[in-house]
């Protein structure tokens, strides 16, 4: 949590009105786990982010490696996402003290959020370069689900096919080998310009004014 409050409290200075919530997982589980010890973290991590964001109009849900993953797993709940490093597919990476049910329920909460993140902002996301769902090393792709991974790690390359042209998902890839890619994004000066431009898209869409206005 700490890695985000600077950049928040940058974002939060130019002038938009921003409350920034955290969300942790104290068992380092995936948000897999529930506080009695069980395996519906689901289920509870889903109805806290729910209370929580009620009062707001709109919700911008960022994560970075474990909380990457539940950034996916509840991108439905959200108006965009930035997810960096996630781990989709528990079955193909670390987190064997997870079980295999809830492995399993991992990826198909991941699929199912997605799916209806997709039905319910149809018109929203994208891709960069051409339509590849890959932008280059600026960081520039943008899309309602934006999964950042660096492209020199092949463990977050691997990851991030498995969501690799799903509707309204952009993947973007940077010049990196470091799994922690918003560190990376901080230290080139385009961590604090990436969380801006996903507000203004978000304002943008509570308030519908066009992207470019049409020539006279």
């Amino acid at each position: 949590m700490q890695q985000w409050q600077v950049p928040c409290a940058a974002a939060r200075a130019a002038g938009g009105p921003l409350d920034v919530l955290y969300l942790a997982d104290p068992s380092n589980s995936y948000y897999l786990q529930d506080p009695r010890g069980g395996w519906e973290g689901l289920a509870h991590y889903g109805a806290l982010i729910d209370a929580h964001a009620a009062p707001y109009e709109s919700v911008l849900m960022l994560g970075s490696s474990m909380g990457a993953t539940a950034a996916l797993q509840h991108a439905h709940r959200a108006a965009r996402v930035l997810a960096f490093g996630p781990r989709v597919d528990l079955r193909r990476s670390h987190g064997s003290f997870v079980p295999d049910a809830a492995k399993n329920a991992c990826a198909q909460a991941i699929d199912r959020a997605l799916e209806q993140h997709a039905r319910e902002h149809a018109s929203g996301g994208g891709t960069a370069n051409g339509g590849t769902g890959t932008s280059g090393n600026d960081g520039t792709g943008v899309g309602r689900v934006a999964v950042h991974v660096g492209s020199g790690n092949l463990e977050d390359m691997t990851q991030a096919a498995r969501v690799r042209g799903r509707r309204a998902v952009v993947v973007v890839e940077h010049d990196t080998f470091h799994h922690n890619v918003p560190m990376h994004l901080e230290r080139e000066g385009l961590l604090v310009p990436l969380l801006k431009r996903e507000l203004v898209e978000l304002v943008r869409e509570l308030v519908r004014v066009p992207a470019a206005l049409p020539a006279s």
